[in-house]
């Protein structure tokens, strides 16, 4: 696979799931600030994914309100710290179908932050 990935994919209101898995994307700013706005996606994994630049966007922390699960693994040089990635999990919870997160051979650096322990579900 070459280039970035669309910026409109997530515009289809059937699409619950995306996958990248064992890919590369040189000099692509991989995941597009548009996905934050999808109403349908539920279910995140990139696995791998390298030759990408620049981190999770920040309007995944508070978008994305069909978000059950997020799984990021071995993708170390994403640039977000352990308490940007807990934003999902605080956002996540607001949601009665918020599942988990999972975060594997990222070498987060960071605190929990104390709002973590006091959301619900």
């Amino acid at each position: 696979m070459a280039g970035a990935l669309g910026a409109n994919w997530t515009a289809n209101p059937r699409l619950q799931k995306l996958t990248f898995a064992n890919i590369s994307l040189p000099g692509s700013t991989f995941l597009p600030d548009a996905w934050a706005s999808s109403t349908s996606l539920a279910w995140i994994e990139l696995d791998n994914v390298t030759g990408t630049v620049g981190g999770l966007p920040v309007s995944w922390g508070t978008g994305l309100p069909a978000l059950r699960v997020l799984i990021i693994s071995r993708m170390p040089w994403l640039v977000p710290t352990l308490p940007e990635y807990c934003a999902f999990i605080i956002q996540g919870s607001r949601s009665s179908t918020f599942e988990g997160i999972a975060l594997v051979g990222m070498g987060l650096t960071g605190t929990i932050p104390p709002a973590l322990f006091s959301a619900t579900k």
